[in-house]
Formats: structure tokens, C-alpha cells, sequence
């Protein structure tokens, strides 16, 4: 088990360890390489979150009337959660209803206007057509030598205003209807917009789940963008934790991890789920998201949305590996040394997996080998 203590703990344990040792150089003169279980883990750390949580922002101004749920209720999908009011609001959706239905109302009224306009069209056609006759019939008489060019240039005249006039009366007419008509829409449409805008004053759950927070209080003031609630999974939970840079190469999807929280006395279990591809240049640290396996109904319970979590992610387990206490071994770049008893020269040796305290060697020694301290040069 990775987990004795917190992280924090043991590090400090291994200094000390680390002191002891220093401190007993004469009297332990020697140590043998021996065979353990050890694992290679990363250190992470961050909270607990249920999964498919959300955390709901309100889309208008105004007060809180009612609150219909309480924190840690279980909610369906469409279950009221609060409801918020707004005079002002409340004001605008009259006036504009208003606004619509005398917009029906003076639609129904212009439609005498509509029909004037639409005899004037009509008797302009039918000057357009009797010119137009008059003017070809003319035209054809000139051509036989039959009427005067004087003749032919009135007709010609009265045909041309008679054909600008019915394009007038024409365009008045689809412009009077286009207008009537967007007129009567656009206030619909507005008093529509208006009423659909209430019903982000009525909030409702958009998921199944549990209710973790609820931010206002009744009678309080919320703004845009003001946090309403949080709701999430009821049992199904997930870890974000954050790991150094330099380790995030380390870490694989489907990598077992260890999780522990100061208020939750049992251990966690999860498996590595999604690594982000990004790095927080604040903390230079890389979110690793874990998928938790919780199956007891009692330890659901003590996890709050939210809680802080110490994490290991396991990079390697060795059952059975050949190690030594890590003061006992001294690197230089990629190589490793130890300093066997009564040798003058050091002997280089493969390391494999290492945690705070141990280095597995992979090959150079066996237990048979006695180690002293390397020189500090």
C-alpha cells in the first residue's frame, strides 16, 4: 500500500530516515540489497467533484422569490428549482402584449387602406391598357401615313405616364402591405421574445441528479451571470487532480490511482480517465481527470462536492524487486553507482522502479553484496 500517511508525512519521514542514517554512519557500517514489493507512483493532488456537475448561472436580474429544493435533494430532470421576479420585466411583457394586439387590431383596421391602394392599382391598369391601345393603334396609323407625328407623340405620352403611374401605384401598394405587415410580426414576435424571456426567471433542473449547493438566499438580489446552484450525479464521482510537468509524461489512461481525503478515513480507488492537453503556467501542473469506484453506500455519503484529495498514480508495481535505501546509491546523469565494503572502486549499477525510499536494482548486485555509503565528493 502507497499510503501510510499523507504525502506531505512522508517525505518528511524519509528525511528523517535520511538523518538517522547520516547520523549512524559508524555504527552501521554496511547494508544487503533485499527483495520487497515497491511501487513507482506520481503525486498529485486536487478535489472531488461529482461527475456531470454543473454549476448553473442565472440569465437575468432580479429577486428571489421562492426556492423549492433544499441542498442534497434528489431532483428530476424539469424539477423547479427557484424562481426569480422582475416588476420591470413583469411590465414589459404587458405593454408589449398590449403593443401586439393593437398592432393586430390596426392590421385588421388598414385593410380599407389596403383596398383603396389596391383600386388605385387596378384603375391605373386600366388607364395603362387603354393608353397603351390608343398608343399602338396610332403607331400603326403613322407607319400608314394614316395620323400626324403630333398625333403619335401625345398617345406616346399619355402611355408613358400612364405605365409610371401604375408602377407607383403598384410599388405604394406592396410597400403599404409589406409595411402593415412586418409592423403587426415584429410586435408578435417582441411580445413572444418577452414571454420566453420569463421563463429564465422560472429555473428548472436540466439534469437528473442531486442538488449539492444553492447559492441565494430567498429575497436576494441575483445579476447576470450570479451562481444559482450546483447539481450533480448522485453516485458516480471523479477526482481533479493536478500533476507537475515534469511527471505528466509518466502518466497513461487506464492507470490505477490511490486517492486519499483528511475527512474520508478510507482509501479511494480510481483509474486514470483523461489527461488535458495543457499546462497551468501559474502552477505549471497539468490536470489529470480520474474516474472513482466507490461501491459503498456509506462512503458515498461522506464525499462532499468539492472536497481536497491527495492522489498516487501507480507508473509501476513490482512484487518481488532486488532494492536498496536510496541514500545508498549515488547518480551522475544517466548512470548509477554503489560502494560495495572493502571494494576501492565503485561498481555501476541498472536501477529499475524507486519510491521515496527504495531503488529497485535491476541488475549489478545480489543479496549476497554488502553496500556501505558512497563517499560525498
Amino acid at each position: 500500500m502507497i499510503f501510510k500517511t499523507l504525502y506531505q508525512k512522508i517525505l518528511r519521514f524519509s528525511v528523517l530516515v535520511f538523518l538517522l542514517f547520516t547520523a549512524c554512519q559508524t555504527k552501521q557500517t554496511s547494508v544487503q540489497p533485499h527483495y520487497r514489493k515497491i511501487i513507482e507512483a506520481v503525486y498529485a493532488s486536487g478535489k472531488i467533484y461529482p461527475k456531470n456537475r454543473q454549476v448553473v448561472a442565472s440569465k437575468v436580474v432580479g429577486y428571489v422569490t421562492n426556492i423549492f429544493v433544499k441542498v442534497g435533494q434528489e431532483v428530476d430532470i424539469n424539477t423547479p428549482i427557484l424562481q426569480i421576479a422582475n416588476k420591470t420585466n413583469e411590465k414589459n411583457i404587458q405593454i408589449s402584449e398590449n403593443t401586439a394586439k393593437l398592432a393586430q387590431k390596426n392590421a385588421r383596421l388598414d385593410q380599407a387602406t389596403l383596398q383603396a391602394l389596391r383600386n388605385d392599382v387596378e384603375n391605373a391598369r386600366i388607364k395603362l391598357q387603354n393608353d397603351s391601345v390608343n398608343y399602338f393603334r396610332l403607331l400603326n396609323l403613322y407607319q400608314q401615313n394614316a395620323t400626324t407625328a403630333n398625333q403619335l407623340d401625345q398617345a406616346k405620352t399619355q402611355y408613358e405616364i400612364a405605365k409610371r403611374n401604375y408602377e407607383k401605384a403598384q410599388n405604394l401598394l406592396n410597400s403599404s402591405r409589406e409595411d402593415l405587415e412586418n409592423r403587426s410580426l415584429n410586435a408578435l414576435l417582441s411580445w413572444q421574445a418577452l414571454v420566453a424571456n420569463q421563463e429564465d426567471f422560472n429555473i428548472k433542473a436540466e439534469q437528473k441528479g442531486k442538488i449539492y449547493n444553492i447559492f441565494p438566499k430567498k429575497g436576494e438580489l441575483v445579476f447576470q451571470n450570479a451562481l444559482l446552484y450546483e447539481i450533480g450525479d448522485v453516485q458516480n464521482f471523479e477526482a481533479e487532480v493536478m500533476v507537475d510537468e515534469d511527471d505528466i509524461y509518466k502518466i497513461q489512461l487506464g492507470q490505477a490511482v490511490l486517492l486519499k481525503a483528511d475527512a474520508i478515513p478510507q482509501f479511494l480507488n480510481g483509474t486514470v480517465k483523461e489527461i488535458y492537453p495543457t499546462v497551468s503556467t501559474a502552477s505549471k501542473t497539468v490536470k489529470v481527470l480520474v474516474d472513482l469506484n466507490i461501491n459503498s453506500s456509506e462512503l458515498l455519503n461522506k464525499i462532499l462536492s468539492g472536497i481536497s484529495v491527495e492522489a498516487n498514480i501507480i507508473i509501476k508495481n513490482v512484487e518481488k524487486a532486488l532494492v536498496i535505501p536510496k541514500i545508498y546509491l549515488k547518480k551522475e546523469g544517466d548512470k548509477a553507482y554503489v560502494q560495495l565494503k572493502n571494494q576501492p572502486r565503485r561498481k555501476e549499477v541498472k536501477i529499475g522502479v524507486e519510491d521515496l525510499e527504495f531503488v529497485q536494482i535491476v541488475s549489478g548486485l545480489s543479496e549476497q553484496d554488502e553496500l556501505v555509503l558512497p563517499d560525498k565528493r
